[in-house]
């Protein structure tokens, strides 16, 4: 990844249904973190989770990520005449206080994860919906 990073600019994958990240770290400086990964939850549903969807807002120019937003539907509340109804959950820049969505961000957040329970319980509520 460390040689190609100025054209693979971001990882996207699905079907993990929990919405997560991976960081690619430098193999020349393993503390570098080069590529973030992210991880879609899923709209079918799986052990009582809601089902959701990720929109993610590129900059068109660097084609890096500005932001990423995940919308759930609250399947107790669906109704055979209302059908799914899409509500925002949350996006990283405003719910995790994150600067950017740099690899170096979401290092920085995934470190916090360790110490700020706050924090942990809440990326953990909306990792499943």
């Amino acid at each position: 990844m460390e040689r190609f990073q100025n054209v693979i600019r971001f990882g996207l994958f699905g079907h993990t249904h929990s919405e997560d990240f991976q960081i690619a770290n430098s193999m020349s400086n393993p503390e570098k973190p080069i590529l973030v990964n992210s991880i879609g939850g899923s709209v079918t549903t799986y052990e009582f989770r809601n089902p959701s969807f990720k929109v993610i807002d590129f900059d068109a120019e660097t084609m890096l990520p500005v932001n990423m937003h995940t919308y759930y539907s609250d399947l107790s509340k669906v109704t055979t005449e209302s059908g799914p109804m899409w509500l925002e959950l949350h996006d990283y820049l405003n719910t995790y206080a994150m600067a950017d969505l740099s690899p170096s961000s979401f290092k920085k957040f995934a470190q916090s994860l360790t110490t700020d329970t706050y924090m942990a319980s809440l990326y953990k509520w909306n990792e499943s919906r």
